[in-house]
């Protein structure tokens, strides 16, 4: 995976408030369609929530491991750290309903799911800053 956009549009994007803070993280679970990645981050979210410490703000409660899509929040207070998790990924309209959720939330270390190639991968790269993806 590449690098997010060049810095004319990253100033766009931050004038436009649609791109998360800098210091925020992106990991992606990049795959082809049925290839368990909802599933795995499905089984994240279930193992944020079993941790002390972090309280379960958005999503099912408890987490349902499995196929289906859904989206989380989860917040240490003492390490003053936000975890949004988004399972879906593979249609360009999924990515972009990931990051608003990660945006409203103040999500600073965000996991969401998605296609290896084409127009998933180019929407991810409009919503961060260079160096938050981590692939």
């Amino acid at each position: 995976m590449t690098k997010c956009g060049h810095d004319k549009q990253v100033a766009q994007a931050t004038q436009q408030g649609t791109q998360l803070p800098a210091n925020t993280r992106v990991f992606v679970l990049s795959g082809a369609s049925r290839q368990g990645k909802s599933t795995t981050l499905n089984k994240l979210a279930d193992y944020v929530a079993s941790q002390s410490g972090w309280s379960h703000l958005v999503g099912p409660n408890p987490p349902l491991i499995g196929p289906s899509d859904h989206k989380y929040v989860f917040e240490n207070k003492k390490r003053g750290v936000k975890i949004g998790i988004s399972t879906a990924g593979d249609a360009t309209k999924q990515i972009k309903d990931g990051f608003l959720h990660f945006r409203t939330n103040g999500c600073n270390v965000c996991f969401i799911a998605s296609k290896t190639s084409g127009i998933s991968i180019q929407q991810i790269e409009k919503e961060c800053y260079a160096d938050c993806i981590i692939a």
